[in-house]
């Protein structure tokens, strides 16, 4: 199969994989929010909140073992695959121990003594951390098996256990109506077996497909020294991005409660469920754009990146704006009754996602290269800066969106630096064909279909069906003459002809 044709593949698999994410996830967080009540929900939110600041490396590891695995992928042998394999494992190891030492130290402290705890709610609170933590250790321990699957592309296996993940939430919500046990603490239990079966499932299968997963000990220092660097730098940018998202969810319960924590935990779940669309198209880019890095195809390399930042944008674009021109609309038909803030939380995370919308795919060509000093720095400086600005916020009487006005200005540095940053790594990279190919063309659809859609929204009077299926005409119709071009039209013409006279 193609390299192409797998990207196609794979993502065909991932969307059909969101689609039904979307649908079981929304419809499950508003079974979640109607049984266990507003205050239990965002006492949920908060305290999975700090088990996360603990458990931040996970993104770091699961990245750089990733980025060793498809450099093995593309010019390694079955060893040096399976020395990079067992190295990860024992470095995870190591992390699970950290981070359980942590956990029942300072982490424990935290709840017990600062968090905003309902009052008869602090043994459900306590139940709820414990078993937070564990699922915590399952997901670190998961990794490295996640990683071989998508450095092998595989990306069906992993719609799969996604799904089965998915189903299994949504049955906990009809379960914890007929038990009779507390409905927070059987939640928290629950949700953390499905977890660990999904866990399971997925070392199954690598160990029987993937002959580098059958761990062994055959740990490497100068492998665990090359990933370690790599980790250092990442570590220091993803804890940066910690303190600013779950930190930021501390101060929200600090100085608003569980109400408003509720309302963040029902936002970030509207705006990871639209992102996620777009984020599960570009993982499909990921192997092969490391891969082709490594291989010295920088062209390759490129034209990946800039075609899966375009496609990117034009895939959040045909969701966001109708969500965000009638965001009452929807969160009135998934929830009925709505909590403060979450609209206006939705609206200005959704203009956060559109800003970084570029990022992801950058930042796998800049881990190609194995140069992420700069980058994470730079973000981390970024990120820093956004928990004591909301402090100051906050202590002074601002209102909780005030954290998300911050996180505009940081995302719009991080996405220009992200680009200098490339330029600096790969020289070959020129920034003015990538504003002239690619973030001209985006700027210009979005400034298009915003300006078309206001007016369309404020001077024609209609009813918000009406409004939605108008914003996607927009956006579609905007895309089609705008961010493609003529030979691209053409050979989307051509496909579309063929496929209408085979009918």
């Amino acid at each position: 199969m193609s390299s192409n044709r797998t990207i196609a593949k794979n993502t065909l698999f991932l969307y059909f994989r969101m689609i039904l994410l979307l649908v079981i996830g929304l419809y499950t967080s508003r079974l979640v929010l109607q049984t266990l009540g507003v205050s239990d929900y965002g006492l949920y939110s908060v305290v999975g909140g700090v088990v996360a600041m603990m458990g931040f490396m996970h993104s770091t590891l699961s990245g750089a073992t990733t980025r060793f695995l498809n450099v093995e992928m593309a010019q390694g042998t079955e060893e040096s695959k399976r020395k990079i394999f067992s190295t990860s494992v024992f470095i995870h190891l190591g992390l699970c121990v950290v981070l359980l030492i942590l956990g029942e130290t300072v982490g424990l402290w935290f709840v017990m003594h600062k968090l905003n705890i309902p009052e008869g709610r602090y043994v459900a609170t306590m139940v709820v951390y414990q078993l937070s933590i564990v699922s915590v250790l399952f997901t670190v321990m998961q990794i490295p098996y996640d990683a071989a699957i998508i450095a092998h592309e595989k990306m069906n296996i992993y719609a799969y256990l996604s799904l089965f993940d998915a189903s299994g939430k949504l049955l906990i919500v009809f379960l914890i109506q007929v038990l009779p046990w507390d409905r927070l603490m059987m939640y928290a239990l629950l949700t953390l077996l499905i977890s660990i079966i999904s866990r399971i499932a997925a070392q199954i299968y690598c160990r029987r497909k993937f002959s580098e997963t059958t761990f062994s000990y055959c740990f490497d220092k100068k492998m665990f020294q090359e990933i370690m660097g790599f980790f250092g730098w990442d570590l220091f940018g993803n804890f940066a991005l910690m303190t600013k998202n779950e930190g930021n969810n501390i101060l929200q319960n600090l100085f608003f409660g569980t109400v408003v924590n509720a309302a963040v935990g029902l936002a970030t779940m509207v705006n990871q469920t639209i992102t996620n669309f777009v984020s599960n198209f570009t993982l499909s880019f990921k192997p092969q754009i490391i891969q082709s890095y490594i291989k010295g195809d920088l062209n390759r390399t490129f034209f990946l990146m800039n075609n899966g930042i375009r496609y990117s944008f034009f895939l959040i674009l045909l969701i966001i704006v109708p969500v965000f021109v009638e965001t009452d609309f929807f969160l009135s038909l998934w929830l009925h009754s709505v909590p403060t803030y979450v609209s206006g939380f939705v609206k200005l995370l959704l203009i956060v996602s559109v800003i970084s919308v570029q990022n992801p795919l950058m930042l796998y060509v800049i881990q190609a290269t194995g140069k992420i000093k700069m980058m994470s720095i730079i973000n981390a400086m970024l990120f820093i800066i956004s928990f004591p600005v909301c402090y100051i916020f906050f202590k002074n009487g601002y209102s909780p969106y005030y954290q998300y006005y911050i996180n505009i200005f940081i995302f719009i540095g991080i996405a220009i630096s992200t680009v200098f940053v490339l330029k600096m790594n790969v020289g070959q990279f020129s920034i003015l064909d990538f504003i002239k190919n690619v973030l001209s063309r985006n700027l210009a659809i979005l400034m298009v279909s915003a300006g078309l859609v206001f007016i369309f929204r404020y001077y024609i009077s209609a009813n918000s069906l009406a409004i939605i299926i108008a914003s996607e005409i927009i956006v579609l119709s905007s895309v089609l003459l705008i961010g493609i071009s003529a030979s691209e039209r053409k050979w989307l013409l051509a496909q579309i002809q063929t496929k209408i006279l085979k009918k």
